[in-house]
C-alpha cells in the first residue's frame, strides 16, 4: 500500500498487489534447486562462452571440488576437441540450439564421452543473455556398445566359421535337404543322406534317440539335444536343433534341422572339470598340510586325492635314506587275483640303482612307462611280476630328490603324460608334507633332549612324569623313581679336562639306557646328575636295576686302556607309597636317599627309609 496527500488535506491509498511476483520468485527458487541438485551435470556462460555457473552434477563429472575452480573459464576447455568446441558454439548462436555428442576430458586428462543439449536464453524481447547446456555422462554406455559391437562381430564370424550342419526331413523322416561346409569336411556327399533316414544314415547304435526327437518334433515342438559317436580315437559329439516346418495353413509339412559339432567343446569342458578336480584336490591337500604335522595324514591325502583324478590298483610313497628307499606309506585298489600286493622291505638298496631313478635324480622329472613289458628302463620286482603300466614321480626338497610317488596299473597303456603332470603336482605337495614333517621332529627331539648326552631332558622327563603318575594313580599301582649322581664329577674335569668329561657323561648316559626298560624314563637332570622313573616297579626291584647300572659304571672304566678314566656313582631310589603320592614327593625321598648314599662312602645304592630323614653334607 501507497498513501499521499491530497488538496484539501485528504489522503489517497493505492493498493499493489505483489502475489504474482512473489510466485514468480518461489517458481525461481525452484527451479534453481531443481538445477543444483539434478542429476545431470548443468552449466551456463555467458555470450562469450566463459562459465557463469555450474551445479555439482557438472563439478562431479569433471572432477572439481568447488565451483570457484571452473567459474571464468572458457567453454571450449571442457571440450577434447577445439574444432568440434568452435562447431558447436556456432551453432548455438545462429540456430540457438545444439544437442549431440561431444569428447570431453576432465581435469586429470581422463576421456569422457558426453551427450549434450545446449541452447541460447533469450529474454522476451528476442536479445540473448547467456548460453545454458546439460550434459549426461554416457562414457561407459559407449564403452558397452563398443564391446557390445566387437563381441557381435566376433560371434559372426564365429557362426560363419563353425562346422555346422542344416538338413530337412519329410513326415516319413527321410532327408530330403543336405547343406554345409561339415559334410564336405566329412568326406562325405548329400547324396549318402537324401532320401534316406537316421537309421540308415547311422545305424542302429544311434537311431533311437533320433527317431525320438524326430517324433515330438513332429507333434509340433522345437527340440534340441546332444548325441555322441564316432570312436574312441577319434569322437564326435553333436549339438542337434529340430523345428517343425508349417505350411500356409499352419499344418506340419516337415523338419528342419540344425547340427552343430560340439566335439572340441566337449572336450574342453572335460578338460576343464579335469583340472577343477585337480585344484580342488591340491586345495584339499594344502589344506591338510596346514591341519596337521603327522607325516602319515597328509600322505595319505595326497594319494586320496591322486585317486580322485588317476585311478590306480596301488601307489605308493617312498623316501631315499642314502643308498636305500623306504616305504613309508602303501595304497591298494584292486588288484589282480593272479597277482600279489607289491611288498617292499624298509630297505632296498637295488633299487636305487634302477634306470627309473637314475633318470628322474637326473632330470628331476617324473618317469612314465606305459607298458612295462616293452620298455628296457623297467627293473621286475619280486611280487611285482602284475604291473603292466607305471609312473614314478620325483619328491624333491630344496633341489635333493628326497623320496618318490608311484602309482601302478595292471593295464598296458594305461597312464599317460598328462597323468605324470597331476602326479607330479602331488609330489610337489607330499615334498612340503615331508619337509614340515622332519622339521617338526627335529624341532621337537631338541625341545625335549639334551643335546651332549642325547638323552630326554629335564623339561621331557617331568611332562611325561605327570602322566605316568595319573596312570598309576589312577589304576593304584606302584612306581619307583631313582636320583643318580657321579661321584667326585669335579675331579674328572679339573684331572682330565672338559672333553672327558663330556665323554664320561654321553657313556653313563648310554649305561644307564641299556639297564633299563623302554617302559622306564630316563632323563639329565642336571649337571652331572640323571634320574630315572620306573612304572609298575617296587623299591627291591629297583634298587636291583640302581645296582646293575652302579656296576656297569665302576666295574668298566671310560677312555683309552693307556688312559684309563675310572668313575662312580651313588644312587638314591624311593617307591611311591600313602604318604609319598606327588612327583615332588618322591623325587625329594630318592634325593635323601641318594645324599645317604653319598654320606655312607658313595658308589652304591640306597633305598629311601623313612629314618633317613636328613640330607647329607658331602660335596661331590
Amino acid at each position: 500500500m501507497h498513501t499521499k496527500m491530497m488538496p484539501y488535506g485528504t489522503y489517497q491509498s493505492i493498493y499493489h498487489d505483489i502475489s504474482e511476483r512473489k510466485q514468480a520468485e518461489e517458481e525461481l527458487i525452484v527451479k534453481e534447486t531443481a538445477i543444483a541438485s539434478s542429476i545431470n551435470a548443468i552449466a551456463m556462460s555467458d555470450l562469450s562462452g566463459r562459465l557463469t555457473y555450474v551445479n555439482q552434477a557438472f563439478l562431479k563429472l569433471w572432477g572439481y571440488e568447488h565451483i570457484s575452480e571452473v567459474l571464468g573459464q572458457p567453454v571450449i576447455a571442457f571440450w577434447k576437441s577445439e574444432d568440434q568446441a568452435g562447431e558447436v558454439m556456432e551453432a548455438i548462436t545462429s540456430k540457438d540450439g545444439w544437442i549431440g555428442e561431444m569428447s570431453a576430458k576432465d581435469r586429470h586428462g581422463t576421456h569422457l564421452d558426453v551427450q549434450v543439449s545446449a541452447h541460447l536464453v533469450r529474454k522476451k524481447d528476442g536479445q540473448p543473455v547467456c548460453m545454458m547446456a546439460s550434459f549426461i555422462n554416457i562414457t561407459e554406455n559407449k564403452r558397452a556398445a563398443e564391446a557390445l559391437r566387437r563381441s557381435e562381430e566376433k560371434f559372426r564370424l564365429l557362426v560363419e566359421s563353425m562346422d555346422d550342419i542344416v538338413f530337412t526331413l519329410d513326415l516319413e523322416k527321410r532327408h530330403s535337404g543336405v547343406f554345409g561346409s561339415w559334410v564336405e569336411k566329412a568326406g562325405m556327399t548329400p547324396e549318402m543322406f537324401l532320401g534316406k533316414t537316421s537309421r540308415e544314415v547311422l545305424g542302429d547304435n544311434f537311431a533311437k534317440i533320433h527317431e525320438e526327437m524326430n517324433n515330438r518334433a513332429l507333434s509340433g515342438e522345437i527340440v534340441s539335444y546332444e548325441w555322441s559317436g564316432g570312436t574312441k580315437e577319434n569322437p564326435l559329439h553333436v549339438y542337434t536343433t529340430l523345428s517343425p516346418i508349417k505350411d500356409s495353413s499352419g499344418k506340419i509339412s516337415g523338419l528342419v534341422g540344425v547340427g552343430r559339432n560340439i566335439t572340441q567343446r566337449k572336450i574342453l569342458e572335460q578338460v576343464e572339470h579335469e583340472q577343477r578336480q585337480l585344484a580342488e584336490a591340491l586345495l584339499d591337500t594344502s589344506a591338510a598340510l596346514t591341519s596337521t604335522l603327522k607325516l602319515d595324514e597328509v600322505l595319505n591325502h595326497v594319494l586320496n586325492n591322486i585317486e580322485k583324478l588317476v585311478s590306480y590298483d596301488a601307489a605308493m610313497v617312498l623316501l631315499i635314506e642314502g643308498h636305500s628307499v623306504r616305504k613309508i606309506l602303501q595304497r591298494s585298489g584292486t588288484f589282480p587275483t593272479t597277482g600279489n600286493q607289491p611288498q617292499l622291505g624298509n630297505t632296498q638298496a637295488n633299487l636305487i640303482n634302477t634306470p627309473i631313478l637314475i633318470e628322474m635324480i637326473k632330470t628331476g622329472l617324473p618317469c612314465l612307462i606305459p607298458d612295462t613289458q616293452t620298455d628296457s628302463r623297467w627293473r621286475a620286482i619280486a611280487g611285482m611280476g602284475w604291473v603292466r603300466s607305471f609312473i614314478s614321480a620325483p619328491i624333491q626338497i630344496r633341489g635333493h630328490m628326497a623320496g618318490i610317488i608311484n602309482v601302478i596299473s595292471a593295464a598296458p597303456g594305461f597312464f599317460t603324460p598328462l597323468h605324470s603332470e597331476r602326479i607330479m603336482a602331488f609330489a610337489s605337495q607330499a615334498a612340503i608334507a615331508i619337509e614340515n614333517a622332519q622339521l617338526f621332529e627335529q624341532t621337537q627331539y631338541l625341545a625335549m633332549t639334551d643335546p651332549l648326552t642325547e638323552m630326554n631332558n629335564r623339561r621331557y622327563f617331568f611332562d611325561a612324569a605327570r602322566k605316568e603318575f595319573k596312570r598309576i594313580q589312577r589304576f593304584q599301582r606302584t612306581l619307583s623313581i631313582m636320583m643318580v649322581d657321579i661321584d667326585r664329577f669335579k675331579n674328572i674335569n679339573d684331572t682330565y679336562g672338559h672333553s672327558v668329561g663330556d665323554l664320561v657323561l654321553r657313556e653313563i648316559a648310554a649305561r644307564i639306557k641299556n639297564s633299563i626298560r623302554t617302559v622306564d624314563i630316563a632323563a639329565r637332570y642336571g649337571g652331572e646328575e640323571f634320574i630315572v622313573l620306573m612304572p609298575e616297579t617296587g623299591l627291591s626291584e629297583a634298587c636291583q636295576v640302581a645296582e646293575r647300572i652302579r656296576k656297569s659304571v665302576a666295574d668298566y672304566p671310560f677312555g683309552e686302556e693307556t688312559v684309563p678314566v675310572t668313575a662312580t656313582l651313588s644312587i638314591g631310589v624311593a617307591e611311591i607309597d600313602e604318604k609319598r603320592k606327588s612327583m615332588d614327593q618322591l623325587i625329594t625321598c630318592a634325593d635323601n636317599a641318594l645324599y645317604t648314599a653319598k654320606a655312607a662312602g658313595r658308589n652304591r645304592v640306597e633305598g629311601y627309609r623313612e629314618t633317613a630323614d636328613d640330607r647329607a653334607t658331602v660335596k661331590s
